[in-house]
């Protein structure tokens, strides 16, 4: 059974000459079937890069510094945390991703706070940390 034939838009076959003035401005870039043919073309080499195994990595956006990073960042990180659903008050699991720089500036911070809290405790102006004994009131 041969292939039913493409019918191709006149607009698609519109040359430049007398008629092209009475294209339509939203038009005169392609119909929206040529637009509709150049993405199905994309999608199709998309799947087969896809399928070659020849494909970008996925992106993620990084919660601490509201912008996209590729998943290969070998440096991010990936939190699941607990929140209450505003909506219906039950708790739900957020996922916190967070870009390898990003990642090492909260790091950096958290050891600039520890040197901090050292240096006070030294200084007599904090008490030393107590071991942790297990839950509310010591329960």
């Amino acid at each position: 059974m041969a292939a039913p034939a493409v019918v191709e838009a006149p607009v698609d076959r519109l040359e430049r000459g007398d008629n092209w003035a009475l294209v339509p401005e939203w038009c005169k870039d392609g119909c929206q079937l040529s637009q509709a043919r150049a993405m199905l073309a994309q999608a199709e080499k998309l799947v087969g890069r896809t399928k070659e195994g020849k494909i970008m990595s996925q992106a993620l956006w990084c919660d601490q510094g509201q912008h996209a990073f590729s998943a290969r960042d070998p440096k991010s990180e990936h939190w699941e945390r607990q929140a209450t659903d505003p909506k219906t008050g039950e708790k739900i699991v957020v996922p916190w991703d967070v870009c390898g720089d990003h990642m090492a500036a909260i790091d950096n911070r958290l050891a600039q706070m520890e040197a901090e809290r050292a240096a006070a405790t030294a200084a007599g102006q904090l008490p030393a940390r107590q071991p942790y004994q297990g839950g509310p009131a010591g329960g």
